[in-house]
Order: C-alpha cells, then sequence, then structure tokens
C-alpha cells in the first residue's frame, strides 16, 4: 500500500507508535501541501513524497527531521536503520519538537540506533514531559515504575501514567492498573 494514499482514520489512538509511521507520512503529505483535507492526492509516489520530505529535513523543519527518523526506525519508504533515525531524532528534538525528544529517549532507554544510556533518555523525556507528550509521560512512569535511572517510586509512576492515560494512551491505562494493583 502507497503510504502517500492512505486515509487517516480520526479513532486511532494518538499513544499507539505502531501505528505512527503511515499516519506519520500522511501528515507530511499534509504539512508539504501535497494533501487536501484527510486523503493524500493519488498521484503521489513514495519516491516524490520521500524527496519533499529530505529537502524539508535538510532546510531545518522539524517536523519533517522527526518524521524521517519515524520512517528509518520503521523501514518504510527508506531501509530500517536505527541509527539514521536517532539521528533524525535528535535533530528535531534539539529544536524543541516533543515527539522527536520522546522517541529520541526511547532510543536512549532501549540502545536502539544509540548507545543505551538512562540517564540521557530521562533528560529526553522530561523536556518532551513538559510540553505535555504522552509517550514522554508514559516513559517517565515506566521509569519510576522500574527504578531505571532513579529509585522506585510507585506513587510518582502512577502519577505520571495518569498524566499519559488522560491523553488517551492505552499503554499508560494497563501501567496504572498494574501500579495500583501492586499497592
Amino acid at each position: 500500500m502507497s503510504l502517500a494514499r492512505r486515509t487517516l482514520s480520526a479513532a486511532e489512538p494518538r499513544c499507539e507508535l505502531r501505528r505512527l509511521p503511515a499516519m506519520a507520512f500522511v501528515c507530511a503529505c499534509m504539512l508539504l501541501g501535497a494533501c487536501t483535507g484527510r486523503e493524500c492526492m493519488a498521484d503521489l509516489s513514495d519516491e516524490q513524497l520521500l524527496r519533499e520530505l529530505r529537502s524539508a529535513a535538510d532546510r531545518g523543519d522539524a517536523n519533517a527531521q522527526y518524521l524521517l527518523g519515524i520512517a528509518y526506525q520503521k523501514g518504510e519508504v527508506v531501509p530500517c536503520d536505527a541509527g539514521l533515525a536517532a539521528a533524525w531524532y535528535r535533530k528535531a528534538a534539539e529544536q524543541g519538537h516533543a515527539k522527536a525528544q520522546s522517541f529520541l529517549g526511547f532510543c536512549y532507554a532501549t540502545g536502539n540506533g544509540v548507545d543505551t544510556d538512562t540517564q540521557t533518555a530521562l533528560a529526553w523525556w522530561k523536556k518532551a514531559a513538559a510540553q505535555g507528550d504522552a509517550e514522554a509521560l508514559y516513559g517517565m512512569g515506566m521509569s519510576y515504575e522500574t527504578g531505571c535511572g532513579m529509585a522506585k517510586n510507585p506513587r510518582l509512576a502512577a502519577e505520571w501514567y495518569r498524566k499519559s492515560a488522560a491523553q488517551g494512551c492505552e499503554r499508560a491505562a494497563e501501567a496504572l492498573k498494574r501500579v495500583h494493583a501492586d499497592e
């Protein structure tokens, strides 16, 4: 399926990372003026979309840099390359892009494309969480729940999970149930 031809569903959860790549490329089409409404134009090929996205990213557009990070992370339209994904996320994150900061935090937390570094992961999550990013809020909750990079604190884990769940993050809602069950 061509990513440029995918229709976005209004019911798609905001917090499910596995659905982001196709959604991101549709958003890229929209950002670059290749779409009208919610449907991308049928005559825009993946190669054209990628060329436009790269051009915008090279000009310093943080949204385009973030979207290229997703493309490389998931291997959509480009070969999967965790190192390039992290590099594009970093470019966008350094400009204050909350989603890129959050994803870069997960890269550092898991060692995906970069060396594992819990403190760097936390630093990026804190920046994204300050902007209200649901995934970063979830990452902070996960850190407090597991004690990864900080002392375990179920009460603080629940607070972070609650904030994330309030934004529709299903993983956070499940984690919140788990934390309360352990009390």
